[in-house]
């Protein structure tokens, strides 16, 4: 039986240009690795697997979110009925506060004569 070739997370981040901890997190996240005491081995196929989820996007800003926009017109449909909801719409401006006024400064050192 020929065992099989095994790489090290440094030598596949090398090649692939990116972190060590980055292709760590990926196989640990596959269950794509094998670890012997505190090291971690990757065979071919937990390469494979690894780059097969490099390759779909999971960007956190789009993960699972739906777009709010529909197809539908909207029920106000005259464009100066649209500028007065937005103007309406504006927050107001919070009232500046004002500096508190500082107490009587007394000084602590001797009296000049």
């Amino acid at each position: 039986m020929a065992l099989p070739k095994f790489h090290t997370p440094a030598q596949l981040a090398e090649h692939l240009d990116v972190s060590e901890r980055t292709v760590r997190e990926l196989a640990r996240k596959n269950n794509a690795c094998s670890i012997i005491g505190k090291k971690m081995f990757l065979s071919n196929s937990d390469v494979e697997i690894i780059m097969q989820e490099g390759r779909s996007c999971h960007s956190k800003s789009t993960a699972g979110a739906k777009s709010g926009t529909t197809g539908g017109l909207s029920p106000d449909r005259d464009y100066a009925a649209l500028q007065k909801r937005r103007r309406k719409a504006a927050q107001k401006e919070s009232p500046r506060k004002s500096k508190r006024t500082t107490g009587n400064v007394i000084s602590m050192g001797r009296p000049r004569i």
